[in-house]
């Protein structure tokens, strides 16, 4: 994007002589989406660096987020398979991150909390360098470097969860921004514990009753190993509480009760 974000991460790219090529998606949700592609494409063209856009648009009723998102990656993804380039820098922040985690809390269940520094989407390898520096820090550096940028007013909308996190955090020390990032990490220690005893119950490629772990498990408990067993085999399907807990009961009664 045009973000402070983005155009701090291509200035870091430039200065330090990477080989690097910008995927760009307009969507023609902002009025200043077309002066955004525009300053994208004048910055890059300084410095000879290349820019692929997709330009789409929006249909009526989708998750305006979930479909941005979809967009995007799939861009990266389809982009990168094309020019030979299977890593892929976005510049999510250290407020990212949390946002990302409390939205998760507020949402339900994950098999990681919070964002990975890479992981792997489709083709590509998705890196995310800036996780430890704050959304000021970055938009500082670009104002130190006469940096051009645009602010994109859909932030202040608090209609979206993740702006209405992303405003309370700006009353956050930096302590107690730690303090999540260290909530994170301990979560994510916790679960991954758990995910490792279910490692036994995946590669058999099925569920097997057993006695202990079944009468001790707790139904979150259970409705993550289900999430873990349909990801393990390319199965990508919501798992509802309620019905990991149907599921939990009729294990526990029956226990040649299996899932293939």
């Amino acid at each position: 994007s045009f973000g402070p974000d983005s155009m701090a991460l291509f200035h870091y790219l430039v200065i330090n002589k990477f080989d690097f090529e910008i995927v760009h998606v307009n969507y023609h949700i902002l009025d200043q989406a077309d002066d955004d592609e525009k300053g994208i494409k004048e910055e890059a063209k300084k410095y000879g660096i290349k820019v692929h856009v997709l330009s789409t648009y929006m249909p009526e009723g989708v998750n305006e987020e979930s479909w941005a998102r979809d967009i995007r990656y799939n861009y990266f993804s389809e982009m990168g398979y094309k020019l030979g380039i299977f890593d892929i820098l976005v510049a999510h922040n250290k407020g990212d991150l949390i946002e990302t985690y409390l939205l998760q809390k507020e949402r339900g269940t994950h098999l990681f909390y919070g964002l990975k520094e890479v992981n792997r989407y489709k083709e590509v390898n998705i890196i995310r360098p800036l996780l430890n520096y704050t959304k000021n820090e970055l938009l500082d550096y670009c104002i130190e470097n006469k940096i051009p940028f645009s602010i994109d007013p859909s932030n202040e909308d608090i209609k979206f969860r993740r702006n209405l996190f992303r405003k309370e955090l700006l009353n956050y020390s930096e302590s107690e921004l730690d303090n999540f990032l260290k909530e994170i990490e301990e979560n994510n220690r916790v679960l991954q514990g758990f995910l490792e005893k279910c490692d036994k119950f995946i590669f058999k490629n099925e569920f097997k009753s057993d006695k202990i772990f079944f009468e001790t498990i707790s139904i979150k408990q259970f409705q993550i190993l289900l999430i873990y067993f349909l990801k393990a085999n390319n199965f990508f399907k919501e798992i509802s509480y309620n019905h990991a807990e149907d599921l939990l009961i009729k294990f526990r009664s029956n226990k040649n009760f299996a899932i293939p």
